[in-house]
């Protein structure tokens, strides 16, 4: 029998590997004032399995899974559904972070330098490619497409497609080609064009960060990356009233918000977010 452990100060998860095809991973979780803790994942289907509390105000629960990588989270007195505080690794699904565990070895598929991030939700999809003026809209014939499996994207268990696509610096119009051209859709979390395509600005060297305020007299991101500094990375306004930075980051994940005229706001064209830890919510940026 080969086991191995994976622990951290507050969530910790073990797993000891048998020669059956189920691996016994055990789930645990501290806090001694919870009245109950659960764990929730795409490993149950998002039901709650129950913990059991032990010594020290510990939380733990051995369940039995087949390899692969899963989203989970805690869910606390029946309401609050956290992170695991401990655990680095995150997975997204349905646009919203997770905690993530690898089950048996399977492992993410990690970002590639260089590379911008694109997903689309569509279940009932049999493909989906990603076509726009940086690879001449997969030189579709009215609009069918045909090949091009470099820009298919990939289907998770959520039905949430992705792909990590090589775009060069600068703003670029696409779209999701769906079955092969049956119909094409636009992002939902990202501006559109007035000709109605998606667009994308892909900055060289950094993170581009833009906030629509035009009636706004000064804007300032401010985040985990400056800490929370309001005169660090301030942005600067357009013709159209649109304002910009751009942050040298590194890849990592990133907590933020913008500061308009003195007030904390977070992105609205960011739907990922996390709690501010003061009843409220920061925006999320995650850097490939």
């Amino acid at each position: 029998m080969k086991t191995f452990l994976l622990g951290w100060a507050g969530g910790v998860l073990a797993a000891a590997v048998f020669a059956s095809e189920d691996i016994a991973t055990t789930f645990t979780y501290r806090d001694a004032a919870a009245k109950s803790v659960g764990v929730a994942g795409e490993f149950s289907n998002w039901k709650v399995v129950a913990l059991d509390k032990t010594d020290g105000g510990i939380w733990a629960k051995k369940v039995y899974l087949k390899p692969g990588f899963y989203a989970y989270k805690f869910v606390i007195n029946d309401t609050d559904w956290v992170l695991d505080p401990a655990n680095p690794t995150r997975k997204v699904v349905n646009e919203i972070e997770n905690s993530g565990i690898a089950v048996g070895g399977a492992v993410p598929t990690p970002a590639a330098p260089g590379t911008t991030l694109f997903q689309y939700r569509a279940p009932d999809a049999q493909s989906v490619h990603l076509a726009g003026g940086f690879n001449n809209w997969l030189d579709n014939d009215q609009g069918k497409v045909t090949g091009h499996e470099q820009w298919l994207l990939q289907k998770d268990e959520s039905g949430t497609w992705r792909i990590q696509a090589p775009i060069p610096p600068g703003r670029h119009e696409f779209k999701f080609v769906i079955n092969g051209g049956a119909r094409w859709e636009t992002d939902p979390t990202r501006p559109l064009a007035p000709n109605g395509n998606s667009v994308v600005e892909v900055v060289a060297g950094g993170v581009e960060f833009t906030l629509t305020e035009p009636a706004a007299t000064s804007v300032v991101v401010a985040g985990e990356f400056n800490n929370w500094s309001v005169t660090a990375n301030p942005l600067t306004k357009d013709a159209s009233g649109k304002w910009r930075a751009t942050v040298p980051l590194k890849s990592g994940r990133y907590q933020y918000k913008f500061v308009v005229d003195g007030n904390w706001k977070t992105d609205p064209a960011n739907p990922e977010t996390a709690p501010d830890g003061l009843g409220g919510q920061n925006s999320v940026k995650i850097v490939p």
